[in-house]
């Protein structure tokens, strides 16, 4: 079960705080992050038909589930705090 929710969100939402704790210095973390984050979005970032995007969940490798936790929230401000 790959999540961005309850079962995976405090893993990628560390590592990004390391990196702004230390004012953007823990370059290892946010290797880390790039590195974990980019595989994670291609595979579960989808667009709705209306054009909102959301994350939703795989589970044994190939099955999506169209929904998104209310714990993947972390990944909008995830990315606010990339573009500055």
């Amino acid at each position: 079960h790959i999540s961005l929710g309850a079962l995976g969100d405090s893993f990628y939402e560390y590592l990004l705080k390391a990196w702004l704790v230390t004012n953007n210095e823990d370059e290892q973390a946010r290797m880390m992050f790039d590195e974990a984050m980019q595989p994670a979005l291609e595979k579960m970032l989808r667009t709705s038909k209306s054009g909102l995007s959301y994350l939703v969940e795989i589970r044994w490798g190939r099955l999506y589930e169209e929904k998104m936790d209310h714990l993947a929230c972390f990944a909008e401000p995830v990315g606010f705090a990339l573009a500055r």
